[in-house]
């Protein structure tokens, strides 16, 4: 062999040598990030500070991110410091990302961790990671009367083209500190038609072409109240009849003992008539002569709307039974992270009512329309209740997953990770 090929020999062999070092650092490396994904995690922040007053409600989103391509997938708030529910309440929403938060009673920082969980894809193995962290929230509630009721007054006024009317939100308690909030539902013209100013707790609507107006005020206690503002062009002799009329539903639904208000459009929209309105049985349903359908028993009937000059639009109405009882599933099985929907029965056959859901403990479960979603171990009553007060309760078990259930478990998947890391690399 030439002193040139035992070199070059030589060479090669250093090199490999170095390419294996650099292999193994690569590897090295590689663990020490997955490393610290599970042990630098959680991470710890102070998200915001909020304010609420005493029997307002408000929703405080999750302010956490996930890495890139990744999300937040599992959310839970807990109250920290005080940890009992004298001042706030917590309450889930079916979206994981905000819950509402109402004021009890006055209390300043109250403490609140918020512990989310979240999946990514890892740019450097293209596999589907999980992970989790904490942060804090801070919330103050501001002592004063809560609302109990929200009005306009007037509350449904007509006035003539180019007039304006000055409407009064007014709260009960008048000493009411709770906030709110008001807008424009619907029109039937353009918005060119009107215009609309607030000062203070007065709202001013000035017509400017023949409209009916519909609003809307609502506190962050959830009351609400609405108010319908009618402009027409009575008394102008030089104002269009109208050529069409068109409710806003042919066909409507209700529950025995509701009421509902249906509404309509003239073509031209500056059109100036009178509606009249009648009810094929008025046994059945009656109609004000603003438009206000009152379900009195079960049946269907025909609600109309005429104009002066004789043109007609109708629907067909169906008055459904209302409830005289209702029921749940005595006991229902919810995993930790799934949900599990139940539906109310109720009686007599083809009745109905609007319902509202509770859970006795939002921490172990929560539930939205009947969706029960599990957020911890334990056991919760999850109470139905009617328009008419009637009652029913569902006992719910939260239970872990099994193992190969997917990865929406990432609790149960975090920990044994966590576990496995510390067993073979930390001791």
């Amino acid at each position: 062999m030439c002193l040139v090929d035992f070199i070059n020999k030589q060479l090669n062999h250093v090199y490999y040598v170095m390419r294996k070092i650099k292999t193994i650092n690569y590897l090295l490396a590689r663990v020490a990030i997955v490393l610290c994904a599970f042990l630098l995690f959680p991470s710890f922040s102070h998200a915001g500070d909020y304010s609420i007053k005493v029997g307002e409600t408000r929703k405080i989103y999750c302010t956490a991110s996930a890495p890139s391509n990744g999300y937040v997938t599992h959310t839970f708030y807990e109250l920290v410091d005080p940890n009992d529910a004298k001042y706030i309440m917590i309450n889930y929403t079916s979206s994981e990302m905000c819950v509402e938060v109402t004021g009890l009673s006055a209390k300043s920082s109250i403490k609140i961790a918020v512990t989310y969980a979240y999946s990514y894809r890892g740019s450097y193995d293209d596999k589907i990671h999980v992970g989790h962290g904490t942060y804090y929230d801070y919330i103050t509630v501001v002592g004063g009367a809560a609302a109990t009721k929200i009005s306009f007054n007037p509350s449904n006024p007509k006035i003539k083209v180019g007039e304006s009317v000055q409407l009064k939100v007014e709260l009960t308690p008048s000493n009411s500190s709770t906030s709110w909030e008001w807008g424009v539902v619907e029109t039937l013209t353009l918005p060119s038609a009107y215009e609309t100013s607030v000062e203070g707790n007065v709202i001013t609507v000035k017509a400017k072409k023949a409209m009916t107006l519909y609003l809307i005020a609502q506190t962050t206690n959830g009351l609400k109240a609405t108010c319908v503002v009618t402009a027409t062009n009575e008394g102008n002799e030089n104002a269009p009849k109208p050529t069409g009329i068109k409710l806003s539903t042919n066909k409507l639904s209700m529950i025995q003992g509701n009421q509902q208000k249906i509404n309509y459009t003239l073509t031209p929209s500056d059109a100036s008539t009178i509606i009249s309105w009648k009810s094929s049985d008025e046994s059945i349903a009656s109609v004000s002569g603003n438009g206000l359908i009152s379900a009195l028993k079960p049946g269907t009937t025909t609600i109309s709307a005429t104009t002066s000059n004789g043109i007609e639009a109708s629907l067909t109405l169906s008055v459904m039974p209302c409830a005289t009882a209702v029921s749940l599933p005595g006991h229902v099985n919810v995993k930790l992270g799934y949900s599990y929907v139940i539906k109310p029965v109720f009686s007599p056959s083809g009745a109905t009512s609007d319902c509202t859901w509770t859970s006795s403990n939002t921490s172990i479960a929560v539930v939205s329309g009947g969706k029960i979603t599990g957020k911890q171990e334990g056991n919760a009553t999850i109470t139905v209740r009617t328009k008419d007060g009637l009652t029913s309760s569902s006992q719910v078990s939260v239970s872990k997953p099994t193992e190969d259930m997917d990865y929406r478990n990432t609790g149960a998947k975090i920990s044994k990770i966590q576990d496995i890391v510390y067993r073979h690399f930390i001791k």
